[in-house]
C-alpha cells in the first residue's frame, strides 16, 4: 500500500490548478496600481460554457483563448457579487479581451459580439456590449490593436453574465481570449 501512495500523489499533483477551478470563481484582490484599486473577477475559463470551440492562441496574450469553428459559436459564465465582496465604484467596472479576427473578403458573414448582461436583485437587466464586428468592418490584429474593453456598471448581489456570440464562414478567422473582469475605484 505505501508504494501505491507516492505514484498516486506524483499523479495528483501534475494536474493543474484549473482542473480543480471553482466555478464560479472567487475575485481576488483589491490589489492597488498606482491610485487605481482593483479586485480581479476574472472567471476560469473551464467555467464557461462553449459551443463549437477549440483550444486557441493569440501571440499578445498569455490569457487562455478560444478558436471559433465554422457556423455559430459560443461561450458564456455568470456569477453573482457577494454582499463581502469589495466593489470599488459601482459604474467602473471592465469587461475585456484580446481578438484575432480574420475575415477574407470582408464578408457579413463573418462576426463576433462579446456582451456583459447585469442581472440586477429585482430582475431587471441592464446590457453593454464590449464590441460587436463584422467582416466590413475590417480585420482585428490583436498585437497591433491591443485588447479591447468597455465598462459596466454593477454592484452586490447583481449577477454578471459575459457572453460571446460568434458566426463564422469557412474562411474566417475568429480567436478571442477568455474576457478579464475588474472592479475598480478610479
Amino acid at each position: 500500500m505505501r508504494r501505491l501512495w507516492f505514484p498516486v500523489l506524483v499523479v495528483l499533483l501534475c494536474f493543474s490548478a484549473n482542473a480543480f477551478a471553482t466555478c464560479p470563481t472567487p475575485p481576488t484582490g483589491p490589489y492597488m496600481v498606482g491610485f487605481t484599486t482593483f479586485n480581479d473577477y476574472t472567471q476560469d475559463q473551464s467555467c464557461y460554457t462553449t459551443s463549437n470551440t477549440s483550444a486557441g492562441s493569440i501571440a499578445c496574450s498569455g490569457d487562455p483563448s478560444w478558436s471559433f469553428g465554422t457556423g455559430t459559436g459560443s461561450a458564456s459564465v455568470s456569477f453573482t457579487i457577494g454582499a463581502g465582496d469589495w466593489v470599488g465604484a459601482t459604474n467602473h467596472w471592465s469587461a475585456g479581451s484580446w481578438v484575432d479576427f480574420t475575415s477574407l473578403g470582408g464578408t457579413s458573414g463573418d462576426r463576433f459580439e462579446i456582451d456583459v448582461d447585469v442581472e440586477h436583485p429585482n430582475h431587471t437587466i441592464s446590457r453593454y456590449t464590449v464590441i460587436f464586428h463584422g467582416g466590413p468592418n475590417g480585420n482585428i490584429n490583436s498585437c497591433s490593436a491591443g485588447p479591447i474593453w468597455a465598462y459596466f456598471d454593477a454592484d452586490h448581489g447583481d449577477t454578471v453574465t459575459v457572453s460571446i456570440g460568434v458566426t463564422k464562414t469557412s474562411t474566417g478567422t475568429i480567436v478571442i481570449t477568455r474576457p478579464r473582469i475588474f472592479s475598480q475605484s478610479p
